[in-house]
């Protein structure tokens, strides 16, 4: 088993602070992740990857999920038929660790939660950037996410986020 440790974090418009002075229950929950044990990596099958050990979205998803509603998270409806993945009090959270094309989604979700006055801050948690060199094509960055972010600047999302990229030690 591999031990789940938080590699990376940006904050944008104080998305952390936020979470850390208003829910510190909730960001302990959050950091409480790094105590989660997943799966060593398996064969990949991936014509760039045949036989490398490489780490899928499968390997954390279920802890991870298991780890935030043990503690009260849920997943919240969105009017327009979209689910977030994660809701508890005011805080909004999306786990990603399938295609990066599905970041962009996230962050929509989590912005309209927000512009319907739902939750005050979202959290997007991904691989880092060492992590994804280790898993299978196609999964996001935590660099590429927030490079991103920076370059539209407090326009996109205009809400607080606190992005949070993982890695494994084994």
């Amino acid at each position: 088993m591999a031990t789940i440790v938080i590699a990376s974090t940006y904050s944008h418009l104080f998305g952390e602070e936020i979470i850390r002075f208003r829910y510190p229950a909730l960001a302990g929950d959050i950091d409480d992740i790094t105590h989660l044990q997943v799966p060593l990596p398996t064969a990949s099958k991936e014509k760039t990857k045949i036989g490398k050990l490489v780490y899928r979205g499968d390997n954390f998803n279920p802890a991870i999920a298991d780890h935030l509603r043990a503690r009260g998270w849920q997943p919240s409806r969105l009017p327009y038929g979209g689910e977030v993945d994660f809701v508890k009090e005011r805080v909004g959270m999306e786990v990603q660790f399938g295609k990066y094309s599905f970041v962009a989604y996230d962050l929509t979700k989590l912005q309209d939660l927000f512009a319907l006055d739902l939750i005050d801050v979202g959290v997007e948690l991904m691989p880092s950037a060492s992590l994804r060199a280790k898993m299978y094509t196609g999964v996001p960055s935590f660099n590429s996410e927030v490079s991103r972010l920076q370059a539209r600047g407090r326009n996109q999302p205009p809400m607080p986020l606190w992005l949070i990229g993982v890695d494994v030690s084994q």
